[in-house]
């Protein structure tokens, strides 16, 4: 569905909306690729998006598809903007920012959301920035593992995607707790998997787990990665549930 066109120099520029089961089928071939992904994170991936739902934004420069994104739903008032790719050097970077806040601006109407948030990286976050997305809070990843429903946090920290040794997380807290609503995610790490907390909207169910690996999200003053936000996101607490998403990882 054609949300917006417009020109920009000798370029027509247009902007579809379509189901966001479209990116693992249509786009499958070019998702894989620009997010180097084997298929089981591939199926994986399908699996919890079309879970979530939401919408696939499709940027075409000329009639020639040349970006995408999506808006996938994490609850009644919030999605997670993501899946941010270019496809064609012919989608100049301000067009690439005009056209990712048109279609989050249609999204955010259609999906009736008050806001979208993102976990961006930093290579992505001067484009983010001039679509119109502000910056809510640094944050880092802590890393523990888990045995049998006992979780050792370790000496670890990651930022940027890099791993990075740092003592801060043992000695901010208990270093050994242990926690019976642990879940399975549909990710591993050498055929260990990464496991989340049960959210506070989910059943508590004992789980046993025998071995995992923990991701949680850790706020931080600076020399952090960046969760953004776009909407009408100031006066709402937004509880993303970093660690308890298989996008943690």
């Amino acid at each position: 569905m054609l949300i917006d066109n417009y020109k920009s120099g000798k370029n027509s520029i247009e902007i579809h909306i379509e189901s966001i089961e479209l990116l693992f089928t249509k786009y499958k071939d070019s998702y894989i690729k620009t997010f180097q992904l084997n298929q089981n994170h591939f199926i994986n991936m399908k699996k919890f998006k079309l879970n979530r739902s939401g919408n696939l934004i499709v940027i075409k420069v000329n009639s020639k598809d040349c970006g995408f994104f999506t808006i996938s739903l994490l609850n009644k008032f919030v999605g997670e903007f993501g899946d941010l790719h270019k496809i064609s050097k012919n989608l100049l970077r301000d067009d690439f920012a005009e056209a990712i806040s048109i279609g989050i601006k249609f999204a955010l109407k259609r999906l009736s959301l008050k806001g979208v948030y993102s976990y961006q990286n930093n290579n992505a976050l001067s484009l983010v920035s001039l679509a119109g997305f502000k910056r809510a809070t640094y944050y880092e990843r802590h890393l523990s593992i888990v045995f049998f429903n006992f979780i050792f946090k370790l000496p670890l920290k990651i930022i940027n995607r890099k791993l990075s040794f740092t003592f801060k997380p043992i000695l901010k807290s208990l270093p050994i707790r242990v926690n019976s609503s642990l879940i399975k995610t549909s990710l591993s790490r050498n055929h260990i998997p990464y496991i989340r907390l049960i959210r506070e909207d989910e059943d508590r169910i004992f789980s046993l787990i025998i071995i995992g690996l923990l991701n949680e999200f850790h706020e931080t003053e600076e020399n952090g990665d960046s969760l953004m936000v776009f909407g009408n996101l100031k006066d709402y607490k937004i509880n993303t549930g970093f660690e308890y998403s298989d996008n943690s990882v």
